[in-house]
């Protein structure tokens, strides 16, 4: 996967957030999400991705990728126990949720401006 696909895939998750909180068909278990290594992004950075390790920027993102899937998990719990609310906010700009996918996509950008120098 090039890091441009990297992007992409991430950035699926949260419309595959959003389309399951207007489906709520209990597809989607917390516990199966908050693994990080699961997603295709997870795969990369603890497969192919390694031999980024020695850049700070790979390891800030692999950090931000799992707290990201901690806090996907937490939207995936509140939708399937009715809370959609509560869920609907966690997807909004400016939450937490939010604010780790942008780190996300910003370490990959930056681990990708590093290695095609």
């Amino acid at each position: 996967m090039n890091f441009d696909d990297a992007i992409k895939v991430h950035v699926e998750w949260k419309s595959k957030l959003r389309a399951y909180l207007a489906k709520r068909d209990g597809s989607l278990k917390p516990e199966q999400v908050t693994q990080d290594a699961q997603c295709a992004l997870g795969k990369w950075i603890y497969t192919e991705g390694v031999k980024y390790n020695n850049i700070p920027e790979y390891n800030n993102l692999k950090e931000a990728h799992a707290q990201f899937h901690v806090h996907t998990a937490q939207i995936v719990a509140m939708v399937n126990s009715g809370d959609i609310q509560k869920a609907e906010d966690m997807l909004n700009a400016g939450s937490e949720f939010m604010k780790l996918s942008g780190q996300c996509v910003n370490m990959i950008m930056q681990l990708k401006q590093k290695v095609e120098k």
